[in-house]
């Protein structure tokens, strides 16, 4: 697939052909990996690809003949590629039947959008707690889009995150080792696992807090002004972790909040932050990023504007600028 090189990629990029600028190649214990050729920077786009499998996601998985008819449809090539990915399931007491497609699709299936997509290229890229890149799905081409989330130096290896379900990244080591274990059959040893003991115990501490400080801010009855400082405590937390894969959320969120109570200067503040971790890790033609963009320039035009009580909250900022 032809790659972005440069930040903000555009739709009529994403054309078909190979891979560049990264290769595939032994990658220790951990079989094959993808390993950049050239250096990305963060809002690179490195990958598009076209799954060759693309189930509706209200199916019902455990139906394996719909399974095995996705994969008959496919060409013999395709097929052949597929087959040649990595089957985590394999042997007795794996829960899975000899066909080895079923393995490959449990191994190598991902949860993107409306739909569970199998990849041939993007199946590469092994997993981290702390991936260097980000999966997105691109509704318009219905295309698997991975973006650098910060700046990947030639010959560092290319990582995605395994862990479907956000709340998984908010977990403990101890709990997201189990689910790979348990999903994948591997025990992970990422730059995050591999922590030595104070600061492992430091990153579960933050990760737990991430994960308390979400409850709270979709849940709990707050003031909005306690709830605009969970915000923005969310992404100094993420901002320490190395991970900005929820950053955007945060800050969409909080300008919401602000121009709910009419202060347009705050609410334009959130949204130009949100906007701008939107298109670097979503692309500039991203629904986040269309989302974001009316956010920043017109919030007075937003259903929530000005519904609220008029409050200022233009003491609540990111320390140290941006968000990401």
């Amino acid at each position: 697939m032809e790659r972005k090189t440069c930040s903000g990629p555009q739709k009529d990029e994403a054309r078909a052909g190979a891979p560049k600028g990264y290769t595939v190649s032994k990658a220790g214990g951990k079989g094959l990996g993808a390993f950049a050729l050239q250096p990305f920077r963060r809002g690179e786009l490195i990958l598009v690809e076209t799954p060759p499998v693309k189930i509706s996601a209200s199916s019902n998985i455990d139906d394996l003949t719909l399974l095995r008819t996705a994969f008959q449809k496919l060409s013999p090539d395709k097929q052949q590629q597929l087959l040649s990915l990595h089957n985590a399931h394999v042997g007795v007491g794996t829960g899975f039947p000899s066909d080895p497609w079923l393995g490959i699709f449990a191994t190598n299936s991902a949860w993107l959008g409306e739909y569970i997509v199998t990849c041939i290229h993007a199946s590469r890229f092994n997993h981290s707690c702390s991936p260097n890149t980000k999966w997105t799905w691109d509704n318009a081409t219905e295309t698997v889009r991975i973006f650098a989330l910060r700046d990947i130096a030639p010959a560092e290896e290319i990582f995605v995150s395994y862990l479907g379900n956000i709340r998984e990244f908010r977990s403990t080591r101890e709990t997201r080792r189990e689910t790979l274990q348990t999903r994948f059959r591997f025990n992970c040893n990422c730059e995050v696992c591999s922590l030595p003991g104070p600061k492992a115990i430091r990153s579960d501490q933050r990760r737990t807090e991430i994960a308390r400080l979400h409850n709270s801010l979709i849940s709990a009855p707050l003031p909005t002004r306690d709830r605009l400082i969970i915000a923005k405590r969310m992404i100094s937390l993420f901002r320490e972790e190395g991970y900005a894969g929820e950053a955007a959320d945060c800050a969409t969120v909080a300008a919401k909040m602000c121009l709910h109570h009419s202060d347009w200067a705050s609410a334009i503040y959130w949204a130009r932050k949100a906007f701008k971790i939107a298109v670097d890790e979503n692309g500039v033609d991203s629904e986040l990023a269309a989302e974001t963009l009316a956010l920043w320039k017109n919030p007075k035009l937003h259903p929530e504007a000005g519904q609220g009580r008029r409050q200022m909250f233009t003491d609540v900022r990111l320390d140290g600028g941006e968000a990401r």
